[in-house]
C-alpha cells in the first residue's frame, strides 16, 4: 500500500538515504551532509515548527519525500515557504507527487503563514514545467553556480 504521511522517526535513515541518492544525481552540491539534513529532518519532528517533512511510503519503506522550511524574507515583508528536496522514486511519481506538493503548500499556507512557496528546479531533473504551470506556479528567475 503506496501512502503519505509526515514524517516520523522511524523514517530519518531512509529519508537521508533517498536524499543521498537524488543530490548525487540531481544537486547543486553533490556532496550533502547528512549531519545537517538530520538535523533539518529532526526539527520538523519536534522543536522547529519552521521545518517541514512529507514522506511518501510503500508499506514501511520511504520512496519519496519533501522537506521544506519558511522564513521572512530579509528584504520584503513576507513569509517564503522552500522546498530543500523533493525527491521520489520515478516508479512512484504521479497522482501521490502532485499531492505532496499540495500537502506543502497547505502547511506553508496555515502553519507556516508563508505569502509564497519556492521550488527548486534543475534541468538534470525530470521536466517539472508542465506540472508547475498546472498549478499556477510562475517562473521568475534562474539560479547560476560557481564552485569556488
Amino acid at each position: 500500500m503506496i501512502y503519505l504521511e509526515r514524517l516520523q522517526v522511524q523514517d530519518i535513515e531512509q529519508t537521508i538515504e533517498l536524499a543521498d541518492r537524488f543530490n548525487k544525481l540531481y544537486g547543486m552540491i553533490k556532496e550533502l551532509s547528512k549531519t545537517k539534513v538530520r538535523r533539518t529532518l529532526e526539527a520538523s519532528l519536534v522543536y522547529d515548527k519552521s521545518y517541514y517533512a512529507l514522506v511518501m511510503k510503500d508499506n514501511d519503506k520511504v520512496v519519496g519525500a519533501l522537506v521544506g522550511f519558511s522564513a521572512e524574507h530579509p528584504y520584503y515583508d513576507v513569509v517564503v515557504a522552500s522546498e530543500l528536496g523533493w525527491y521520489v522514486e520515478p516508479e512512484y511519481r504521479g497522482k501521490l507527487s502532485m499531492a505532496m506538493l499540495q500537502d506543502f503548500e497547505s502547511w506553508a499556507k496555515n502553519d507556516a503563514k508563508a505569502n509564497f512557496v519556492v521550488m527548486i528546479y534543475t534541468e538534470e531533473m525530470t521536466d517539472l514545467s508542465k506540472l508547475y504551470a498546472a498549478m499556477e506556479y510562475e517562473l521568475v528567475e534562474h539560479t547560476y553556480k560557481k564552485a569556488l
